[in-house]
């Protein structure tokens, strides 16, 4: 009935550690960040209900706006 693919468990293996380094790489820059704390929290529930798409979006929009502000 199912079939288990070698490939297929090592893409698990790898990808799974993969995301949740990036998504608590991501959680620990919001959370060291200088945006307010509506932001962070809004910042880390993306981040945890989508990881790796709200990592990815943290690391590319997040990241420029707090050093945009870090500036200011």
């Amino acid at each position: 009935m199912f079939e288990i693919y070698p490939m297929d468990a090592l893409w698990s293996l790898a990808g799974v550690p993969l995301i949740l380094g990036l998504a608590i790489v991501a959680l620990v820059q919001i959370h060291r960040s200088s945006h307010s704390a509506g932001t962070k929290i809004l910042w880390s529930i993306t981040v945890i209900v989508l990881p790796v798409v709200g990592s990815l979006v943290w690391f590319v929009f997040g990241t420029r706006r707090a050093a945009e502000r870090a500036a200011d």
